[in-house]
């Protein structure tokens, strides 16, 4: 992962990539990190459940969310998605640009990561659990 950028996409860019991005910024000692959404509007806060799980894991965020764009798409060399819409979307894009060296897979190998977007802390809580998980085992800390 040495020099490699990953960029983690869900929708709006609010929760579970702004959350992955912040872990993986934790959890990996080489590597970039950012994020952005497919349908994010620009500047949005962090979602507050977010930040909450965030605190709980000595992480101090302040991330506002980005647009996914074709520069945001070509500063990466990994996009980990948390659909298969998110996938068929960003793999459009890339064709769109000419842009094959990038490699785009779901985070996890497992299942779709739900959105959490509106709904209490236990379901953030779960969400973030299985953001955690599925970097784990990618980047098996």
């Amino acid at each position: 992962m040495q020099d490699k950028t990953i960029l983690f996409i869900c929708s709006g860019n609010t929760c579970r990539s702004q959350m992955a991005e912040a872990l993986a910024w934790q959890l990996c000692e080489q590597g970039v990190f950012i994020s952005a959404g497919t349908r994010a509007a620009a500047q949005q806060p962090t979602s507050s459940h977010a930040l909450t799980l965030l605190r709980e894991r000595g992480i101090d965020w302040r991330g506002v969310s980005q647009r996914l764009t074709p520069e945001v798409l070509n500063q990466s060399d990994l996009v980990l998605v948390m659909t298969h819409e998110q996938q068929q979307l960003v793999e459009q894009m890339l064709a769109e640009t000419n842009c094959q060296h990038i490699s785009v897979e779901l985070l996890s190998a497992d299942a779709e990561i739900a959105d959490p977007y509106g709904e209490d802390l236990a379901c953030y809580r779960r969400c973030m659990q299985s953001l955690e998980a599925a970097l784990n085992y990618r980047f098996r800390f």
